[in-house]
């Protein structure tokens, strides 16, 4: 009789069941283990995004690039002494846009003044391993007296490879700063 209830303890115990703790006998089948979903790493642990982003403000563009360019979105309040200064933003096509290896063309930006052949200073702005995508990703806003871009990375689509954003200021000096670097000044 022993060796029929230990073949069947074995047969129980590979089906998955458990002895009952408090009837002395056989309890229900044990909980199969919950598979644990990935969630990937937490935000703390990516990198941040504005390290995936450049600036390059010695690219010519080509009439190519340049027809895939959006219309612009500007914001145009800031005021240095009496000139308006004005920050532009034009993204690239999603679909059609400028390529150098493994960085991706993202969009134009650029800051000006209101007088007749005031400078122009910005540049192409680059992003690698991340996507902006045709929805946006983008806001351009006037904060503090002062002009700002900020590019975000598409989420949508885990799991999320950078955390953060990467940002574009136009203080009221007439300073154009890209990821806390200055680019040029508008005089």
């Amino acid at each position: 009789m022993v060796r029929p209830l230990l073949a069947l303890l074995a047969v129980l115990a590979l089906a998955g069941c458990k002895p009952s703790q408090n009837q002395g006998g056989m309890g229900a089948p044990a909980e199969a283990p919950q598979p644990q979903a990935s969630a990937g790493p937490s935000p703390a642990d990516l990198p941040e995004c504005r390290r995936r982003f450049r600036m390059v403000t010695d690219r010519p563009l080509s009439l190519d690039d340049f027809s895939n360019l959006a219309a612009a979105s500007s914001v145009s309040t800031v005021r240095m002494g009496t000139d308006r200064l004005t920050l532009s933003y034009r993204a690239f096509d999603y679909e059609d846009h400028p390529d150098d290896g493994a960085w991706n063309g993202v969009g134009v930006v650029y800051a000006r003044g209101d007088q007749a052949g005031a400078p122009v200073v910005g540049g192409v702005i680059w992003a690698s391993d991340v996507e902006i995508g045709s929805s946006g990703g983008y806001a351009l806003e006037l904060r503090a007296d002062e002009l700002y871009l900020t590019l975000t990375p598409n989420d949508a689509d885990p799991p999320a490879r950078c955390r953060g954003s990467y940002v574009v200021k136009l203080d009221t000096d007439g300073v154009l700063y890209a990821d806390g670097v200055k680019v040029g000044t508008l005089q």
